[in-house]
């Protein structure tokens, strides 16, 4: 029955990451079905910020609003930062038995995978649990197929928005074309009209 919840909850997570092409429409449904499908505490997506020194989460959910407003790391540091630096996942069973920084300490175990795109990551995947051992090895295999689509959705996302950007600058360039021609032809008239 586990399986087949996993398979189903991985099935749906491609077909939302393939309908829209809103980052965070897509990623706020997959927190929530993942912690769901986990049961689990929280779940939370931390992004790379633009100038690419920190962590911040994206989107969370089953977390006090405080810490998605305050939490950032830098690369390697805490969990989702040395899942950032290394690439590579990592589960903390027990958090009272290793030195990280833990936003809340009512977290007793945690695992996290890297979110990466073409060779490089761009954030990280969390899961934890308000009871330590939380998460047998299965959940990491469902974690990491989770990451890697939403690692495509948010490429996606990111892709149609410079493609977006990009056709409005050059609508507005073509704008300002038609009017320096309009110009043009309003000045040759006049000089005409002034000649003749």
């Amino acid at each position: 029955q586990r399986r087949l919840d996993e398979v189903t909850a991985l099935y749906a997570f491609a077909q939302q990451m393939t309908t829209s092409l809103n980052m965070h429409e897509v990623l706020d449904s997959t927190v929530y079905s993942l912690r769901q499908v986990l049961d689990c505490r929280s779940v939370n997506i931390w992004l790379a910020t633009p100038d690419g020194q920190a962590l911040e989460i994206y989107t969370a959910t089953g977390m006090k609003d405080k810490w998605k407003d305050v939490a950032r790391l830098r690369w390697g540091e805490g969990v989702a930062g040395q899942v950032a630096l290394t690439g590579k996942p990592l589960y903390v069973p027990d958090t009272h038995t290793i030195d990280y920084i833990f936003f809340d300490q009512v977290v007793r175990s945690l695992l996290c995978v890297p979110l990466i795109i073409h060779d490089r990551v761009i954030g990280a995947l969390t899961v934890d649990h308000d009871r330590p051992n939380a998460f047998p090895h299965e959940d990491e295999r469902v974690l990491i197929i989770a990451a890697a689509q939403a690692a495509v959705a948010i490429e996606n996302a990111r892709l149609y928005h410079d493609l977006q950007e990009r056709a409005q600058r050059l609508e507005k360039a073509y704008a300002d074309l038609q009017e320096v021609d309009r110009l043009k032809d309003e000045l040759v008239q006049n000089v005409s009209h002034e000649l003749r």
